[in-house]
């Protein structure tokens, strides 16, 4: 709910979904749909109608899965760069299938932060090459 939250702040403050998605490390479609609840509900709109929290990894699981990201991230020849590149090796070792969304919040909730390159890395990049 906190991030539902700032995401209404944000977006009273002018900000636009996809800097709002950004910010948070939610898709924009996420952001544009919580937006829209508030909009047409108020408060009430942001509550979780999921039914409660849906882990599909146990506790087991997910320390086998920070450990081979913690590894991977390790290895510049190795890694998971992206969560598209994740979303497969969990479906193929574990037998479960995450959306983005609620890989974004598995990532989340192990410590793993969403990070975008910045305009200026991107320039230095450009002008390297």
């Amino acid at each position: 709910m906190v991030l539902k939250l700032q995401a209404i702040v944000l977006a009273r403050n002018g900000w636009i979904a996809r800097e709002i998605a950004e910010a948070l490390g939610k898709s924009t479609r996420t952001i544009q749909q919580w937006v829209g609840d508030y909009n047409m509900q108020g408060l009430e709109g942001l509550a979780d109608r999921r039914g409660g929290n849906h882990r599909y990894l146990n506790a087991q699981q997910e320390q086998q899965l920070k450990d081979r990201l913690d590894a991977a991230a390790e290895d510049p020849n190795d890694g998971v760069r992206h969560a598209a590149e994740l979303a497969p090796w969990i479906e193929e070792y574990f037998g479960v299938s995450y959306s983005p969304s609620g890989l974004y919040d598995l990532l989340h909730r192990l410590g793993y932060e969403w990070l975008a390159p910045s305009s200026s890395t991107h320039q230095e990049r450009s002008r390297d090459d």
